[in-house]
């Protein structure tokens, strides 16, 4: 079950990181595709994919926040974003997709890794012990 979460937090990054990013293009009437965002926007995706597994996420250690967790590995994949937008002096992604992407993404790893939490919670309290033995 685990593991189909890790693939459910995968998907709902990429869903919003894509999502945030055509709604900008729509509102704004540009090509999503046919523009250089395109291709920031998978670096960018891949930061945040990078940032989550080095965070541990879904699987957060006792004693650690989930939240703070979340939060710091968005955190991590923006800061570097942005940090090169300021490097080369152009919006090479929408502030508004950059930093909506990193709020919305610290509540969805957050609850994935409540549920994830609870699976294993639930998964260790059922485990099965089988005794194969005789009497001696």
């Amino acid at each position: 079950m685990v593991r189909r979460l890790v693939v459910v937090m995968y998907a709902g990054t990429v869903a919003t990181v894509f999502g945030l990013s055509m709604y900008h293009a729509a509102a704004h009437d540009y090509s999503y595709t046919g523009s250089s965002r395109f291709a920031w926007t998978i670096a960018y995706l891949a930061l945040l994919i990078l940032a989550s597994y080095s965070a541990g996420l879904p699987d957060v250690r006792a004693g650690r926040s989930r939240f703070a967790t979340a939060a710091i590995a968005a955190g991590a994949a923006a800061i570097p974003i942005s940090a090169i937008q300021l490097a080369l002096g152009s919006a090479i992604l929408p502030r508004f997709v950059v930093f909506g992407s990193a709020v919305a993404l610290t509540v969805w790893w957050w609850l994935i890794a409540r549920w994830s939490s609870r699976v294993a919670t639930a998964a260790g309290e059922s485990d099965l012990v089988v005794f194969v033995g005789g009497d001696s």
